[in-house]
Protein backbone atom coordinates (compact mmCIF):
# COMPACT_ATOMS: atom_id res chain seq x y z
CA UNK A 1 0.00 0.00 0.00
CA UNK A 2 3.28 2.45 0.92
CA UNK A 3 4.70 1.84 -2.65
CA UNK A 4 1.29 2.74 -4.07
CA UNK A 5 0.60 6.04 -2.11
CA UNK A 6 4.22 6.59 -2.92
CA UNK A 7 3.44 6.03 -7.09
CA UNK A 8 0.00 8.08 -6.77
CA UNK A 9 1.87 11.25 -5.16
CA UNK A 10 4.65 11.11 -7.41
CA UNK A 11 2.84 11.34 -10.90
CA UNK A 12 -0.06 13.52 -8.93
CA UNK A 13 1.31 15.75 -6.55
CA UNK A 14 -0.73 17.14 -3.96
CA UNK A 15 -1.66 21.32 -5.32
CA UNK A 16 -0.37 19.72 -8.67
CA UNK A 17 -3.27 19.61 -10.73
CA UNK A 18 -3.31 20.38 -14.37
CA UNK A 19 -5.96 21.45 -16.62
CA UNK A 20 -5.76 19.35 -20.21
CA UNK A 21 -7.67 19.63 -23.28
CA UNK A 22 -8.80 16.03 -25.15
CA UNK A 23 -10.71 15.79 -28.28
CA UNK A 24 -13.95 14.63 -28.21
CA UNK A 25 -15.00 11.73 -30.15
CA UNK A 26 -17.64 13.79 -32.37
CA UNK A 27 -21.27 12.24 -30.86
CA UNK A 28 -24.06 14.77 -30.08
CA UNK A 29 -23.64 15.20 -26.87
CA UNK A 30 -20.00 16.90 -26.87
CA UNK A 31 -20.63 19.82 -28.77
CA UNK A 32 -17.75 20.89 -28.82
CA UNK A 33 -14.21 19.66 -30.63
CA UNK A 34 -12.54 19.38 -27.62
CA UNK A 35 -13.49 18.89 -23.81
CA UNK A 36 -11.53 20.70 -20.89
CA UNK A 37 -10.47 18.07 -18.08
CA UNK A 38 -9.68 19.29 -14.88
CA UNK A 39 -7.88 16.76 -12.98
CA UNK A 40 -6.57 17.55 -9.29
CA UNK A 41 -6.48 15.60 -6.42
CA UNK A 42 -9.06 15.87 -3.96
CA UNK A 43 -9.87 18.42 -1.59
CA UNK A 44 -8.93 16.59 2.01
CA UNK A 45 -8.38 13.20 0.49
CA UNK A 46 -5.60 11.51 2.08
CA UNK A 47 -6.31 8.06 0.66
CA UNK A 48 -5.28 9.67 -2.70
CA UNK A 49 -8.36 9.91 -4.65
CA UNK A 50 -8.08 11.66 -8.05
CA UNK A 51 -11.20 14.19 -8.59
CA UNK A 52 -11.64 14.67 -12.91
CA UNK A 53 -13.92 17.65 -14.05
CA UNK A 54 -15.11 17.98 -17.68
CA UNK A 55 -16.90 20.05 -20.06
CA UNK A 56 -17.34 20.86 -23.89
CA UNK A 57 -18.45 24.25 -22.00
CA UNK A 58 -22.28 23.59 -23.73
CA UNK A 59 -23.62 20.31 -22.53
CA UNK A 60 -22.41 20.77 -18.68
CA UNK A 61 -19.85 19.89 -16.11
CA UNK A 62 -19.22 16.46 -15.45
CA UNK A 63 -17.40 15.08 -12.48
CA UNK A 64 -15.74 11.45 -10.89
CA UNK A 65 -13.89 11.00 -8.16
CA UNK A 66 -11.85 8.22 -8.10
CA UNK A 67 -10.40 6.39 -5.28
CA UNK A 68 -7.68 2.94 -5.44
CA UNK A 69 -10.96 0.79 -6.22
CA UNK A 70 -11.59 2.50 -9.15
CA UNK A 71 -8.26 3.20 -10.39
CA UNK A 72 -7.77 -0.56 -10.31
CA UNK A 73 -10.72 -1.41 -12.01
CA UNK A 74 -9.35 1.29 -14.75
CA UNK A 75 -6.00 -1.05 -14.82
CA UNK A 76 -7.39 -4.67 -14.75
CA UNK A 77 -9.99 -3.23 -17.46
CA UNK A 78 -7.19 -1.85 -19.39
CA UNK A 79 -4.97 -5.37 -19.60
CA UNK A 80 -2.72 -3.47 -17.07
CA UNK A 81 -3.47 -5.70 -13.62
CA UNK A 82 0.54 -6.81 -13.59
CA UNK A 83 1.91 -3.63 -14.67
CA UNK A 84 3.25 -1.75 -11.27
CA UNK A 85 1.47 1.51 -9.45
CA UNK A 86 4.04 3.54 -10.49
CA UNK A 87 3.86 2.52 -14.17
CA UNK A 88 0.33 2.81 -14.67
CA UNK A 89 -0.54 5.81 -13.13
CA UNK A 90 2.55 7.38 -14.98
CA UNK A 91 0.69 6.32 -17.82
CA UNK A 92 -2.68 7.73 -16.91
CA UNK A 93 -1.14 11.65 -16.74
CA UNK A 94 0.55 10.91 -19.35
CA UNK A 95 -2.95 10.06 -21.22
CA UNK A 96 -4.82 12.73 -19.40
CA UNK A 97 -2.03 15.54 -20.72
CA UNK A 98 -1.95 13.76 -24.21
CA UNK A 99 2.38 12.84 -23.64
CA UNK A 100 4.48 10.46 -24.38
CA UNK A 101 2.68 8.77 -27.09
CA UNK A 102 -0.41 8.54 -24.79
CA UNK A 103 -3.72 9.89 -25.19
CA UNK A 104 -7.06 11.03 -24.14
CA UNK A 105 -10.82 11.60 -25.93
CA UNK A 106 -14.08 12.37 -24.25
CA UNK A 107 -17.02 10.41 -26.06
CA UNK A 108 -20.71 11.09 -24.38
CA UNK A 109 -22.06 7.67 -22.79
CA UNK A 110 -25.36 6.21 -23.82
CA UNK A 111 -27.27 7.98 -20.79
CA UNK A 112 -25.75 11.27 -21.64
CA UNK A 113 -27.37 10.75 -25.48
CA UNK A 114 -30.73 9.64 -23.50
CA UNK A 115 -33.55 11.07 -23.02
CA UNK A 116 -34.26 12.34 -19.69
CA UNK A 117 -36.02 9.04 -17.28
CA UNK A 118 -34.85 6.32 -19.55
CA UNK A 119 -33.13 3.31 -17.61
CA UNK A 120 -29.75 3.68 -19.24
CA UNK A 121 -28.86 5.46 -15.82
CA UNK A 122 -27.26 8.99 -15.04
CA UNK A 123 -25.45 11.03 -17.92
CA UNK A 124 -22.33 10.95 -18.38
CA UNK A 125 -19.17 10.60 -20.58
CA UNK A 126 -16.20 8.02 -21.08
CA UNK A 127 -13.11 9.26 -20.55
CA UNK A 128 -11.02 6.74 -22.99
CA UNK A 129 -7.22 6.71 -22.47
CA UNK A 130 -5.00 5.37 -24.64
CA UNK A 131 -1.25 3.88 -23.11
CA UNK A 132 1.61 3.80 -24.87
CA UNK A 133 3.63 1.09 -24.36
CA UNK A 134 6.62 0.57 -26.30
CA UNK A 135 4.68 -0.81 -29.69
CA UNK A 136 1.77 -2.10 -28.05
CA UNK A 137 -1.28 1.00 -26.77
CA UNK A 138 -3.67 -0.17 -23.76
CA UNK A 139 -7.30 1.43 -23.89
CA UNK A 140 -9.21 2.24 -20.23
CA UNK A 141 -12.29 3.99 -19.66
CA UNK A 142 -13.59 6.24 -17.22
CA UNK A 143 -17.52 7.65 -16.59
CA UNK A 144 -17.80 10.50 -15.71
CA UNK A 145 -21.07 11.84 -13.82
CA UNK A 146 -22.80 14.91 -14.71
Amino acid sequence: ARYRRDAFDAHFPAGGGFVSSLPSAGSRSCAQEQCLVVCERAAGACDRNLSLTSSDCLTGIFRRRLDFADLAEVRRDAGMAEFAWDVFLRLVAAALRNQDGCSGTVSAGAAAEAAPGTPEGPPHIDLVLRFKLEAVVLVGRIKVFR
